[in-house]
């Protein structure tokens, strides 16, 4: 059986050192971040990076990219950080697609009578009041075809509620009056 080469030189390998980011040219996953075959099984490849050259991630804790580059793993652009915060800088640093648009996918100008904020950026207002509209009015006509069928399937108890409608009805009006 062939010895198993040490880990450090099978992991530069796979890495192409740039002048500023060690990019990592083996499998990437579709969200950006690089894999590394270890131990029997797949590990985040920046993670191995800062376990090698820096030292172990505690418990609890992630690794954040200074440069923003997923695939990047150079120990010197990697810091251990909470998630939260992990989170907030991410965010800070994004500029959504969408922001920079002027105008939603349909046409109508992102300005501030016509948009509204969503967890996930902008909305349009036009497009979401046409939307609601098309639901309403796919839901009412299957409201109204059910309601049919069941005053044909219970036509002595639909009888029944349709009389007791009306004299709650007339009660009501009775009391408008008084």
């Amino acid at each position: 059986m062939a010895k198993r080469q040490p880990v450090e030189p099978r992991f530069l390998a796979k890495v192409n050192k740039t002048e500023t980011c060690w990019l990592w040219t083996a499998w990437v996953e579709r969200n950006g971040y690089g894999r590394f075959w270890l131990d029997g099984r797949q590990h985040g490849a920046h993670r191995v990076s800062y376990e090698l050259y820096v030292g172990p991630i505690p418990d609890g804790l992630e690794i954040d990219h200074l440069c923003r580059v997923r695939h990047c793993v150079n120990p010197a652009h990697l810091e251990v950080v909470t998630a939260a915060e992990n989170v907030r800088r991410m965010a800070a640093t994004r500029t959504p697609y969408q922001a920079l648009r002027e105008s939603c996918p349909n046409g109508h100008p992102y300005d501030a009578e016509n948009t509204i904020a969503t967890a996930t950026g902008r909305s349009c207002l036009t497009c979401k009041r046409v939307a609601n509209r098309a639901h309403y009015e796919r839901n009412r006509a299957l409201t109204i075809e059910r309601a049919r069928q069941w005053r044909l399937a219970n036509p002595d108890r639909a009888r029944e509620v349709a009389r007791e409608a009306m004299r709650r009805r007339r009660a009501t009006q009775k009391e408008q009056v008084a």
